[in-house]
């Protein structure tokens, strides 16, 4: 793997263990080229043992205890060899898990965000995220196994071929050569049966944290729908095992086959050496040892050797896996191409841009206008369009909603201007220049949005607000000041360590929170933020109008001065924006101040005439 290549190939493998376990890398390579070659030793100094052993009335026990000694020596350098082996690869492991787990959670932390919301995508990364350094380790690990099965096990036919005719070792190549096949295909087989189980997995995996998540548990008792889970549940895992058993059997069955007609070669093999045993030609401690390690070779070819191509091809398949996560783009990745062209210089990024407030050229990021032209969009694999020819505009300083039924693609816009999708066709100008041409950190720093789905994170106060800010870091006065801003002052009276309680149900010491205390949290984090838009995506969705117009109150009082965007399929707080625009059908339908809105009597003054009935 060179320069911008993220693709690993089999060398690429071997370059990245020299690389970050030099030494250790180096031992296991000599104590493998070392374990290749004992099983050839052992053979003729098992024979030469049993010899001398015969010949001991003649020539004395001294020679047999000789070659016992240094049999002895062989299985003893085997043993250590394999625990010194063992530790080296502990060694290689610590030194390399360390940078493996670290590229791949910095590259998942930076995909884009439709990658994240792929299903495929997330299935790929529930296959690698386990042990994505056992992937890599399983590809050199898998060709020095075979490397060394098949250097001692060649030795031995190269023995076998001075003692029997050589049409034998031809048979016992091609054997080798149906197995390998065989496991080959068998390894494929079995990935690609983990793969589609990979699915139903997740699907349990879903079910089960249902069952076991104590924020569910008040609805399943109350509704009595823990048994209806729980069959899903079970449906799911039983649909995954099914799948993975019959695949081993299918795998059992053919090496069973293979066992059977392994065990008729060694017999032809014995009958043939038996003659030269008898006139001379081959020693009695020769024919021992050979038949001894040909049976035990049978073993390796019938069963180690196809498990151990089946795992290599099943770990080739998993790097599959690897290079796809490491080639999907990021946000950098996307904006690199347009540096380039524009002659721009760009220094180590990470994937949120740096921590300054200038775009490339030295000019600063503040907002003076946004504009969609033209822009359709429809969500990867899919073919509806949720966008189509949408144009509006967004000027600096006014406050601004966007209205309309549940699914209309409201909350698409947000993603488009926050860049986490790309428009399929049209252009989105920021400050009059395409958007394309900004990087994805520069832009959420100019967007700061509270999302209706907003997040409870497992930390204290004080960090779940200080997220807002650029890069999560801390500062006690603009803390403080979001804590006044969206009225958490009570909140933090209560908590026993003020700003500083952790927050949730996964600690000990951690406190819970209230739905709408909650939601506080998280307009404190935009509050934090200080960026010159303000976006609410339908964060009130599930609170009460009154609740609902205090947050919209308390968010036009906020940021009076600064350009607002309010997403909301409720019209109870558009009144006080400048400027609505009515979506509908995936494109701005109408566009105007409530007042000119509801004397137009169109979609807008439908929609608020049957939402004022609710409460009349």
């Amino acid at each position: 793997m060179g320069g911008r290549d993220k693709r690993f190939t089999i060398r690429g493998v071997f370059f990245f263990f020299f690389k970050h376990a030099l030494w250790a890398t180096l031992a296991m390579l000599l104590l493998k080229s070392m374990f290749s070659m004992l099983p050839f030793a052992a053979v003729l100094l098992g024979a030469q043992f049993v010899d001398r052993a015969l010949a001991a009335a003649t020539l004395g026990v001294r020679p047999a205890v000789c070659s016992a000694v240094l049999l002895a020596l062989v299985q003893l350098v085997q043993r250590l060899g394999n625990n010194w082996y063992s530790l080296f690869r502990l060694i290689q492991r610590e030194k390399t898990y360390p940078a493996v787990d670290q590229m791949i959670t910095e590259r998942v932390a930076c995909l884009q965000y439709s990658y994240i919301e792929d299903d495929s995508a997330q299935d790929i990364f529930s296959r690698i995220a386990g042990d994505p350094e056992g992937i890599l380790s399983g590809i050199m690990e898998g060709y020095l196994e075979l490397a060394v099965f098949l250097i001692s096990n060649m030795s031995l036919v190269s023995i076998l071929v001075f003692q029997m005719p050589v049409w034998v070792s031809f048979v016992i190549i091609a054997v080798l050569t149906v197995f390998g096949f065989y496991a080959l295909r068998g390894g494929e087989r079995q990935y690609n049966v983990h793969a589609e189980v990979t699915a139903c997995r997740r699907k349990a995996d879903y079910y089960e944290k249902i069952l076991g998540n104590r924020d569910a548990v008040n609805e399943r008792t109350l509704f009595g729908y823990s048994e209806a889970v729980n069959k899903e549940f079970l449906a799911a895992s039983r649909q995954a095992r099914k799948k993975e058993q019959k695949a081993r059997f299918l795998w059992f069955m053919g090496m069973n086959i293979g066992g059977y007609a392994a065990a008729g070669i060694s017999i032809i093999v014995l009958l043939l050496l038996l003659p030269a045993v008898m006139q001379g030609e081959t020693s009695v401690g020769l024919f021992v040892s050979l038949v001894t390690a040909f049976m035990s070779m049978i073993q390796m070819v019938t069963w180690q050797f196809p498990n151990r191509i089946k795992e290599l091809s099943r770990s080739k398949m998993m790097l599959g896996d690897f290079n796809t996560v490491m080639e999907m783009p990021l946000y950098t990745d996307v904006l690199q191409e347009t540096v380039v062209k524009k002659g721009g210089v760009s220094g180590e990024r990470g994937c949120g841009g740096t921590d300054d407030d200038v775009a490339f050229w030295g000019q600063e990021l503040t907002f003076e206008s946004l504009e969609f032209r033209d822009v359709s969009f429809r969500y990867p694999g899919t073919d509806k369009e949720v966008l189509k020819n949408m144009s509006f505009q967004v000027k600096k300083g006014m406050h601004y909603a966007f209205a309309g039924k549940n699914g209309c693609g409201k909350s698409t816009v947000v993603k488009l201007i926050l860049r986490l999708y790309e428009p399929d066709k049209g252009e989105i100008l920021l400050n009059s220049r395409n958007i394309r041409e900004y990087e994805t950190g520069h832009i959420w720093r100019i967007f700061s949005v509270l999302f209706q789905d907003y997040a409870r994170y497992p930390v204290s106060l004080a960090d779940n607000i200080a997220l807002g800010g650029c890069m999560g870091k801390k500062d006690a006065d603009r803390v403080d000041r979001a804590v006044s801003e969206a009225g958490l002052e009570h909140v933090v009276k209560k908590l026993p360590r003020g700003l500083e309680t952790a927050l949730g149900k996964v600690l000990d010491e951690s406190v819970d929170l209230s739905g709408g205390e909650w939601q506080r949290v998280a307009m404190a984090r935009m509050h934090y933020n200080a960026s010159p838009v303000k976006i609410l995506d339908e964060p009130t969705a599930a609170v009460d109008p009154v609740q609902e117009q205090k947050v919209y109150q308390q968010f036009s009082k906020a940021y009076c001065d600064r350009t607002t965007i309010m997403i909301t399929h409720r019209l109870g707080a558009t009144a006080a924006c400048d400027c609505i625009f009515v979506i509908e059908d995936g494109r701005v339908k109408e566009t105007g101040s409530h007042e000119s809105l509801m004397e137009r009597n169109g979609t807008y003054r439908m929609m608020f005439d049957k939402q004022r009935e609710w409460y009349i």
